[in-house]
C-alpha cells in the first residue's frame, strides 16, 4: 500500500474548512489502495506552522511525501486537479466489476 503524508491548513470550523475536509475524505474513500496520513492544522490555534510552511491562504492541502512536495489551495472540489497534484493517477474511482462501475 502506498502511503500519502498530508497536512490540511484550514480556519476553524468554517464552511470552507469543513468542505476541504469533507472532500479530501471522500477522496480517500475512492482512492483506498493509498494509505493517507493525515494532520489537520487550524492556524487560528497554530499560526507559527502555518508560518513556517508559508501558507497563505485557506484551506491549503500540501502533499510532502511521496516527493514532489505540492500545494492545493482551496475548497478540494476541484477533484481532477487534486488527484492529478496528489499524483493519484485517475480521477476515475476504481471499478467494480460485479457491478460493471
Amino acid at each position: 500500500m502506498k502511503t500519502i503524508s498530508l497536512r490540511l491548513y484550514i480556519v476553524g470550523d468554517s464552511t470552507f474548512s469543513r468542505t476541504a475536509l469533507s472532500n479530501l475524505e471522500n477522496l480517500a474513500k475512492r482512492f483506498s489502495d493509498y494509505e493517507f496520513r493525515l494532520e489537520v492544522i487550524d492556524i487560528l490555534e497554530n499560526p507559527d506552522r502555518a508560518t513556517e510552511e508559508k501558507v497563505i491562504a485557506t484551506p491549503t492541502l500540501v502533499k510532502h511525501l511521496p516527493a514532489p512536495t505540492c500545494r492545493v489551495v482551496g475548497d478540494l472540489s476541484a477533484t481532477d486537479a487534486v488527484v492529478r497534484a496528489l499524483s493519484l493517477g485517475t480521477a476515475e474511482p476504481h471499478s467494480d466489476s460485479s457491478t460493471g462501475r
